[in-house]
């Protein structure tokens, strides 16, 4: 059974090494590009949503990403990330990624799963020591993966 990970995307990208370098931009996407590279996630059958506060005008993403990013456009993260879990029709697969006690109460309550930041980037840490110099985003190797199959299967 698959995962969905949903991240409360400011509460990470403020507690990322390097987290006060760069702007806030660049801080989300190095976000992304830690998620891509070390895939804290796991399985690659495992969903990722950063929910960020705010409009999604001020920001420009790669689409195509491993990454979903969904900005809440006048509300909170927090209320989205609940509202996420509670219109979700496998809870018990949702895991939140937040430091917020007010967050992780209200998914527990709902049924999901939470860990906390230092313990998601933990296990990215773990995973990129297992990968042993594999450090190409999912999307890239997927589209890479796509080339030789039209390069070397003749249909």
């Amino acid at each position: 059974m698959s995962l969905h990970y949903l991240l409360d995307g400011y509460n990470l990208t403020n507690k990322m090494p390097g987290a006060d370098e760069g702007s806030l931009e660049e801080r989300r996407k190095a976000l992304m590009r830690y998620i891509e590279v070390t895939r804290p996630q796991g399985s690659p059958s495992n969903k990722v949503t950063i929910v960020f506060d705010g409009r999604d005008d001020v920001y420009s993403f790669e689409q195509g990403s491993a990454v979903k990013v969904i900005f809440t456009k006048g509300n909170s993260a927090d209320d989205k990330i609940k509202d996420m879990v509670e219109e979700s029709r496998s809870r018990g697969s949702t895991v939140v990624v937040s430091d917020d006690r007010e967050i992780q109460s209200a998914v527990r309550a709902m049924g999901a799963s939470f860990i906390s930041v230092r313990e998601f980037f933990n296990k990215g840490r773990k995973t990129k020591k297992n990968q042993q110099g594999k450090n190409i985003p999912k999307a890239l190797e997927m589209k890479i993966t796509q080339e030789f199959k039209d390069i070397w299967i003749k249909k």
